[in-house]
Parts: C-alpha cells; sequence; structure tokens
C-alpha cells in the first residue's frame, strides 16, 4: 500500500475513509464478482461490519431529527436481532420486526408494506442476504420497501453454493441512493478478530457518514487496512480459487445437517449459502428450544435457540452452525448427539 510508511517512519491517521487504494480494491471486487459497479469515493472502511450498521443507523437518526421526525428502524426476521436492535437502543431508534414467511419447510419474502407514519419519520430496513440464521439466499430487490432506506448486510456473500459462490447484487443499482451495503472480511477470510469492514453509501449521503466514522473511531488501524489490501489483491490474483474447496465442504456439511435434521422429524429449509440452518423442533418434542439446547449442551453441543433471532415467535427454533474448523466426523458426532438427545426427551427423562 504506497500510502503507509513503516521502518520507523512515524504512522498519520488513516484517511477518514479508508485508503484509496483498498476502497478502490473492494470496489473492484464488488464489481468482478456481485455484478455491482461501485464508486471508491462511496465505500467507507469500517472497523468491521457492526460499525458500519451502527453508521447506517447513526445517518439516518440524525436524519430524522433534522426533519423533526423519528427513525423507524424494521428487521427482516429471524435475524439476530441483538446486533441492530441494541444499536437501535442505543441511538434511540423505535424498531420492530417484519417476519419472513415459513411453510413447509420454504422460507418467503412478505411483499414489503411501504412503512407510514409522521410524513418527517425516516424508515430503514434491515435485512442479512444471504441470510443468518437459515442459510438462505433472496432477490435483494425484496428485502426493501418504498420510500425506506435499506440496510442490507452482505457479509456471507461469498458462500452461494451454486453458480459462481456469489451474491448478485445487480439489482440493488436502481436502489442505490437509498441503499446502504454492509460488508466484512471477517467471515470469507476467517479475521473476524482483525475488525475490518466497510460499508458502501448513497452517494450524496457518503460525507456525512464518514464523519460519523471520524467521530466514533477515526478511522481503522492502518495495519488492518494493509492486511485486507493484501487479502483482497490475493483473491483477484488467484479468482479466489483457495475458496472454493471452502464452499464445497459447506454444501456438503449443510446437506448432512439438512438429511439428519429432516429425518428426526425437525422441519427446516435446506440451507443454499453460508454455514447456518434454522430447524424447528419435531412437534412431538413439548420443550421450548431454550430447553431443548440446555439438553443438548448436557451432552457437549452448543446450539443457539430460535429467541435470539426474533423473539417468541421463534422460541421452538434451533440455529445449527457447521462452520467451525472441526471435521465432518465430529459434526456428524455432534448430529448424533441431537438424535440422542430427541430419544431421551421420548424416554422422559
Amino acid at each position: 500500500m504506497t500510502e503507509i510508511a513503516f521502518g520507523g517512519t512515524p504512522i498519520a491517521y488513516p484517511p477518514d475513509r479508508g485508503f484509496l487504494s483498498l476502497r478502490v480494491a473492494i470496489a473492484q471486487y464488488l464489481y468482478r464478482y456481485n455484478g455491482w459497479h461501485v464508486n471508491p469515493a462511496n465505500v467507507i472502511v469500517t472497523n468491521g461490519g457492526t460499525q458500519a450498521i451502527f453508521v447506517a443507523q447513526s445517518f439516518v437518526k440524525l436524519l430524522a431529527e433534522n426533519r423533526g421526525g423519528t427513525p423507524r428502524l424494521h428487521c427482516i426476521t429471524p435475524t439476530w436481532m441483538k446486533l441492530p436492535v441494541n444499536q437501535a437502543k442505543i441511538l434511540g431508534v423505535t424498531y420492530d420486526d417484519v417476519p419472513l414467511n415459513f411453510h413447509d419447510g420454504v422460507w418467503t419474502v412478505p411483499l414489503l408494506p411501504q412503512f407510514f407514519g409522521s410524513a418527517a419519520d425516516v424508515h430503514m430496513v434491515f435485512a442479512v442476504n444471504p441470510a443468518n440464521p437459515i442459510g438462505q439466499v433472496f432477490r435483494s430487490s425484496e428485502l426493501r420497501s418504498s420510500g425506506s432506506f435499506t440496510i442490507l448486510d452482505v457479509t456471507y456473500e461469498s458462500m452461494l453454493y451454486d453458480g459462481d459462490g456469489h451474491l448478485n447484487l445487480a439489482d440493488v443499482a436502481p436502489h442505490a441512493e437509498s441503499t446502504f451495503i454492509v460488508g466484512s472480511l471477517s467471515k470469507t477470510f476467517a479475521v473476524p478478530g482483525l475488525r475490518i469492514g466497510y460499508l458502501v453509501c448513497p452517494e450524496s449521503l457518503a460525507s456525512d457518514a464518514t464523519d460519523i466514522v471520524t467521530t466514533l473511531s477515526m478511522g481503522v488501524s492502518v495495519s488492518t487496512q494493509e492486511f485486507a489490501l493484501r487479502v483482497l489483491r490475493d483473491w483477484e490474483q488467484t479468482g479466489g480459487r483457495w475458496f472454493t474447496p471452502v464452499r464445497d465442504e459447506l454444501r456438503t456439511r449443510a446437506d448432512v445437517v439438512y438429511r439428519t435434521l429432516i429425518d428426526l422429524g425437525f422441519e427446516l429449509a435446506a440451507p443454499n449459502a453460508g454455514y447456518y440452518a434454522f430447524a424447528e423442533l419435531p412437534p412431538e418434542i413439548a420443550e421450548s428450544a431454550s430447553e431443548f439446547a440446555k439438553r443438548l449442551l448436557r451432552r457437549g453441543v452448543r446450539i443457539v435457540e430460535g429467541d435470539d433471532f426474533g423473539g417468541p415467535r421463534f422460541d421452538r427454533f434451533l440455529r445449527i452452525s457447521f462452520g467451525n474448523a472441526k471435521s465432518l466426523a465430529a459434526l456428524k458426532q455432534a448430529l448424533g448427539q441431537v438424535r440422542e438427545a430427541c430419544i431421551e426427551f421420548q424416554k422422559g427423562r
């Protein structure tokens, strides 16, 4: 990175939006792999995708205040509610959720309404695509509402099992002036501890969003940006070929999880991206997901109950992660413990 000098030379604060070379690399990546032409000037490097979401919410909050209205967040669920909702609470943003439809093992997006309220209110829809926890891919244009901003978290965009393995964002382009794209290098490159992400802002809002990043953290660590640039350039040079076996492994694991849980009577959609499955308990198991999770924990298997992804309506769902570094054999062993827990419940123990 030509702007960075090590070897005894003082390292200054990074540019507000991040180093130009890194923002260009992010824009090139988005164009080549996601089909979306992005001006590097609209890319802001952030401390992980978490900060990017907070910046987007902060901007909408300030915009509503300037209008004399109320900022309103609408989360498409199931999703990891703690992140956007806790941020909304800190910012004083009102929030609710818009649940996906689930029927016969299929999740579908309801036709999102045009949200109403005071004419001065500012609405924003928060969505993750591919979705955590259900492992599904939707058309990005479905995840928006007329007259609202959209915060679209594409953290898992490189983990589609089919096609070229990437999320197509071309259908976002007509709505670019009302869409914030949140990206993360943490998942694809397995470096969550580096805290490096990005926010693609509407062109007219990039300057104001940059001011918020500067106020929060004075930019992202110089050394972290240097690493991010290196991995993106490596991806560009290799075409990301090293990641193909990772996708193949995730596809295999998803199939094992899906077939095992279906065989046990769970209801779930077959994951087609990422490394999560979201499964509803078999009808004959009367326990809540929380109670069943405790039963599994006693067997050495840790899962997350569905309440965390949208409240009581998901209190019989479990999120299963199959993306850790342990072997496929270890995953099958854990699924065996799920089977034993179902048997244990049926025996009344």
